[in-house]
């Protein structure tokens, strides 16, 4: 997507999407063929995430509908490897004390090698053991964790470091290079 965007920026279409040739080659460059869902217009849930992950880590945004590079974006392309340190620096992802948390313990859940439902577990007791609770005061549940840890949970999944399992949610499916991933950024 970068380097899509370097230079005079990518095209979007009237409705804020990408233009199918770049919907093409992403499908293409990114081996995403057979998690495709949409290969002729530009509202695939794999590139709108991209794209999310990509304003997340303040890389693009949109300018008179046009998707550009910002500065930070445009430093990734001239250093190599510089993107990746980029990403260990800011991880995890989301705005405010509940996020940050939530992020660290997901990131904490994936170099464990947990499985999602000793993942789910864990969030919830892990940010009630920190003292957060629904507005109303109750417990949180599965799906109050992965809105407040959304953004680090975004990027874990679009990068492939944590991976459904839905034939079995008791055992532990995501790559080992996805818990050494979690723990170099916990070493940071």
């Amino acid at each position: 997507m970068l380097n899509h965007a370097n230079g005079d920026g990518i095209r979007l279409t009237a409705s804020g999407c990408f233009p199918p040739e770049e919907v093409a080659s992403a499908r293409d460059e990114l081996d995403w063929g057979s998690e495709w869902i949409d290969t002729t217009s530009g509202s695939s849930a794999q590139l709108s995430e991209l794209l999310e992950v990509a304003k997340i880590l303040k890389l693009v945004r949109k300018h008179r509908g046009t998707l550009i590079l910002i500065r930070l974006g445009t430093s990734m392309i001239a250093y190599q490897g510089e993107l990746w340190r980029h990403i260990v620096a800011v991880l995890p992802l989301g705005k405010g004390e509940l996020a940050q948390e939530a992020g660290r313990i997901l990131l904490l859940t994936l170099a464990a090698g947990l499985s999602e439902a000793e993942r789910n577990e864990v969030m919830i007791e892990g940010l009630a053991a920190l003292g957060w609770r629904t507005v109303s005061g109750t417990k949180l549940k599965d799906d109050d964790w992965t809105s407040v840890a959304r953004g680090t949970l975004l990027y874990l999944r679009m990068m492939g470091a944590i991976a459904a399992n839905p034939l079995d949610r008791d055992v532990p499916c995501d790559p080992e290079w996805g818990r050494g991933f979690a723990r170099i950024v916990l070493s940071m």
